[in-house]
């Protein structure tokens, strides 16, 4: 699951890899939601993505959601990755795990 590291969200994130539906400065930040819940990806909210990315993204959560949908923070780090930081003595409150973004 998710945690953005900025404003503590743990429900909504966005993908970057997906551009908004709209190019409007109202709307939502991308064109693929997320919502968690403790079990993992919950609901999948597609404004104008292919059904491939849908797919994937919902087989691979970890690969596309990177983008905090409240405060627009792409400081995500994902429950697994603060475990292991914290197995390592890495301080959980500044590890950030590197991303590619294409």
């Amino acid at each position: 699951m998710p945690r953005c590291l900025r404003c503590g969200n743990r429900k909504s994130f966005v993908s970057s890899k997906v551009l908004p539906a709209s190019p409007y400065s109202n709307g939502p930040l991308s064109g693929l939601i997320g919502d968690f819940k403790e079990n993992g990806l919950e609901q999948l909210t597609s404004m104008g993505a292919v059904k491939a990315v849908v797919n994937a993204a919902s087989s691979h959560p970890k690969e596309y959601f990177d983008t905090c949908f409240y405060c627009g923070s792409q400081e995500v780090a994902w429950e697994e990755d603060l475990a292991a930081a914290e197995a390592n003595n890495i301080d959980q409150s500044t590890y950030i795990e590197p991303t590619n973004h294409v």
